[in-house]
């Protein structure tokens, strides 16, 4: 008797919400960015809104962005799959989008090689936060570390109470870069180009640590996690993405398991560990 996955049967190319019954949940009712990698629109944490949570470029040997064009949607209960193209042609990617029942906004990236000869690219996931301290949202606490960075994040919308968050934001994958750049403006885009690292790349790596500083204290974070990715001809390589959120960075902490409490983003063997059955069928 074979058996059958229920949750195939309620697969659609037309949603994209992701929860994972817990705190954290990802159904912004009208999404703006869906053709875009990774999670930008609007999530929410204990019914606070948190916009966004991240998005990733490729970049190639002259550290210029590949363009990724939306291809293809697939989303059911459990996780959202999409495919990008590149309009030059030579690279490819897929996503797997979930939100893990730990209050945790993951995407496993597989880039493909398409064309003969070997590529060394450049992975820089990134995010972005209103800083307004004391005012209706800001950071503190703020720290990189070999993969990943953490901060405390400060919600206080108009007429509620203040929530602090513990956040954590971490890629897999060695030689990891932490960089936070404080900038101007508001209304962060997932657009590459309107990152303060755009110019930074291609000087050389990202600068490792958060730079604060600036004409006034007040203005967007930017956070970036950048890594070097080589693909062999008509290959492939796999890299993971992720944020994790929880009541206080005390309690961030104790979300893995003991051996790994020093990491807060979850390592391939962790995520093995605790994916939905879809991602490793």
């Amino acid at each position: 008797m074979s058996s059958r996955d229920p949750l195939r049967l309620l697969t659609r190319p037309d949603k994209w919400f992701l929860g994972g019954g817990n705190r954290l949940l990802y159904a912004p009712p009208f999404p703006l960015h869906r053709g875009v990698p990774g999670l930008w629109d609007t999530a929410h944490y204990y019914n606070y809104a948190v916009t966004p949570l991240f998005s990733y470029a490729l970049l190639n040997e002259d550290s210029k962005e590949i363009p990724l064009r939306l291809t293809d949607s697939s989303w059911r209960p459990d996780r959202w799959r999409r495919r990008f193209s590149s309009p030059g042609g030579g690279i490819a990617s897929s996503e797997e989008a979930f939100v893990l029942p730990f209050d945790v906004a993951f995407c496993s990236v597989t880039i493909r090689n398409t064309s003969a000869k070997r590529r060394t690219l450049r992975f820089v996931g990134w995010t972005a936060r209103e800083h307004r301290p004391d005012q209706t949202e800001w950071l503190s606490e703020s720290a990189t570390h070999k993969d990943h960075a953490v901060w405390s994040h400060h919600l206080r919308p108009s007429q509620r109470s203040e929530l602090k968050v513990g956040c954590a934001f971490g890629c897999s994958g060695p030689g990891v870069r932490v960089s936070g750049r404080l900038s101007e403006g508001t209304s962060p885009l997932p657009a590459w180009t309107h990152t303060p690292f755009t110019e930074q790349v291609r000087q050389g790596p990202l600068p490792v640590g958060f730079a604060s500083g600036g004409v006034t204290p007040e203005g967007v974070m930017w956070i970036a996690l950048e890594r070097a990715v080589q693909i062999p001809a008509h290959g492939k390589a796999v890299v993971h993405l992720g944020l994790s959120m929880a009541p206080s960075w005390a309690r961030l902490t104790t979300l893995l398991p003991k051996k790994r409490v020093a990491s807060t983003w979850i390592s391939d063997r962790i995520f093995t560990a605790w994916a939905p059955p879809s991602f490793t069928s």
